[in-house]
């Protein structure tokens, strides 16, 4: 089964009229710890393969954070890309709809970079902790783009999909975020998707994501780790 899959870290940062490069992973090494300036939630569901970014397992949240680059609050305007890729893996559930992509403006108790890892915590006084949730915006692995709610009507094949650059371009005006998803293969541009979303304000961290569309059912989540209610 295919299943999507980050494959290689192309992925920056322009906020502002600054514009910012994140750190390049290590190349030449596999192992679970992708490096000093990215954390990855739950630390056991990714790998670095030889420079790339790769999700190993499926659950809810798997994400990876940069630990260097926030948005700060204000208006603005951001880029972000990566490769994406598709890998063979028997352990995913064939039937569970996946997304790959990019998370912005996740913010946890606190806009604080490792509060903000924490944004998915539930129960207790989540919903003040959470003060908004993080806007997602990728492809679904049945080929559709996404960004928020909003989906494309369009569907890709895997074939589309496979070794493909996906580009955010986002711009915050105040209560208004006008982002453009880009996906392209071999320098030809595939699918775009263009959508308009109401926000307060847009600040918090940003992060690579791949995991199932919605939260499983009657469990409680805590930084991406599932526990039985």
């Amino acid at each position: 089964m295919k299943v999507l899959s980050f494959l290689c870290l192309l992925f920056l940062i322009f906020h502002q009229g600054n514009a910012q490069s994140l750190p390049h992973v290590q190349e030449d090494v596999t192992r679970t710890w992708i490096g000093p300036e990215y954390w990855t939630n739950p630390l056991m569901n990714w790998r670095l393969s030889e420079g790339r970014i790769e999700n190993t397992h499926s659950g809810w949240v798997n994400e990876v954070h940069s630990l260097t680059h926030q948005l700060r609050e204000g208006s603005g305007s951001f880029r972000m890309s990566v490769r994406l890729g598709l890998i063979e893996d028997s352990t995913r559930i064939h039937h569970d709809i996946g997304f790959a992509g990019f998370k912005f403006g996740v913010l946890g108790h606190r806009n604080d970079y490792r509060s903000n890892i924490l944004h998915d915590l539930q129960n207790g006084f989540s919903r003040e902790l959470m003060k908004e949730p993080p806007v997602s915006a990728g492809i679904t692995s049945d080929g559709r783009l996404l960004i928020g709610s909003d989906f494309s009507d369009q569907k890709l094949t895997h074939g589309q999909m496979k070794d493909a650059i996906l580009k955010l371009e986002a711009e915050y005006t105040g209560k208004e975020i006008e982002a453009r998803l880009i996906l392209s293969q071999a320098n030809k541009k595939i699918a775009v998707l263009e959508s308009r979303l109401a926000r307060d304000k847009l600040c918090g961290n940003v992060a690579l994501a791949c995991h199932g569309m919605n939260p499983p059912p009657n469990k409680n989540r805590y930084n991406g780790i599932i526990d039985h209610a």
